[in-house]
């Protein structure tokens, strides 16, 4: 695969990247990086996402770069970055669909929607690859790119806590650390960045904290999240890492109601394969990571996915007897 990525790479003039809403560290990272090897190449490059880049990422080096609208002009490749299916990339989807799609994911549920498709679950992140990629292409890397790649290895690791951790992600960041970079810093402008109206939104939430099925299951929800709502993804996993801190859980859930529709954030210590329930339901993710969105009522999907999650854990337990 890495060699007809290669190949495309080397045929064609102007690429678009993209990733998908709501961005986090790995897809922001994986963007910017990719962006900086194809230019090293001489490649023209436009990086496009659906939503602004979150302050906190404004240290990744070429956040500024990322704009909002697609220009008008001939693209000859569209790289998405990090999605499991094209509607991840959100109002882009429709805009994107007929480009030659090169599709760049880690997760398992992906939908291989690109006209070229590497998928690598095995990868703790799609940093990871396109590390992978730099050094296929004997691409040099400097402190700029190698800050953003260990950004998204990072944050996509849970800070090397996270079960998809690996000995090969420990060798990369031990690479990537060459250049000078600091994992404190990063550490702190990913993880320490909160407001303090951030953190009283979070207690707001976890002031209504829930257990069932004899505290395995812990959850929480809220009616006031926006799709909008800044640092989205870092309160998800500040919420979610709280909740798995619950020394009896195995599996952590954030509901969130917007609108018509509930967005559902799932966490597992690994007994709980979560990427199966969120597929279940239309979504999709990682085996201890994984979200969907269902339309309905919050009480409605909320008694579906708790009464899902419970039937696992039980042929779990029916398993280890």
């Amino acid at each position: 695969m890495l060699k007809k990525i290669s190949r495309i790479i080397k045929e064609n003039r102007i690429f678009l990247i993209v990733t998908h809403k709501n961005m986090e560290a790995d897809a922001l990272g994986s963007q910017l990086a990719l962006g900086r090897l194809l230019k090293k190449l001489k490649k023209k490059v436009i990086l496009i996402n659906a939503d602004k880049v979150p302050s906190i990422y404004h240290f990744l080096p070429g956040a500024q770069e990322v704009k909002n609208t697609i220009p008008n002009k001939k693209i000859d490749v569209c790289f998405v970055l990090d999605c499991s299916d094209l509607e991840r990339t959100g109002r882009l989807a429709q805009k994107i669909k007929n480009y030659f799609i090169v599709n760049i994911d880690h997760h398992i549920s992906n939908t291989r929607f690109g006209n070229v498709n590497w998928i690598d679950s095995h990868s703790t992140s799609t940093c990871e690859m396109i590390y992978r990629l730099y050094k296929f292409l004997k691409i040099n890397l400097d402190k700029k790119s190698a800050l953003c790649i260990y950004a998204g290895i990072l944050s996509d690791t849970g800070s090397f806590s996270f079960m998809n951790t690996t000995p090969q992600a420990h060798k990369i960041s031990y690479e990537l650390l060459k250049f000078g970079i600091k994992p404190w810093y990063v550490h702190q402008q990913i993880y320490n960045n909160f407001s303090l109206k951030e953190i009283k939104f979070c207690s707001e939430i976890l002031r209504n904290i829930k257990s069932c099925y004899r505290g395995k299951i812990v959850y929480c929800q809220t009616n006031k999240w926006r799709e909008n709502l800044k640092g989205s993804s870092e309160l998800t996993e500040f919420i979610l890492s709280l909740m798995r801190s619950v020394k009896s859980s195995e599996v952590a859930i954030l509901f969130k109601y917007m609108r018509d529709k509930v967005r559902i954030n799932l966490r597992s210590k690994g007994k709980v394969d979560v990427n199966k329930i969120a597929s279940f339901f239309g979504g999709g993710g990682h085996t201890c990571a994984s979200a969907v969105t269902v339309k309905g009522s919050l009480r409605d999907v909320k008694n579906k996915v708790l009464s899902k999650i419970v039937k696992e854990l039980a042929k779990w337990e029916k398993k280890k007897i």
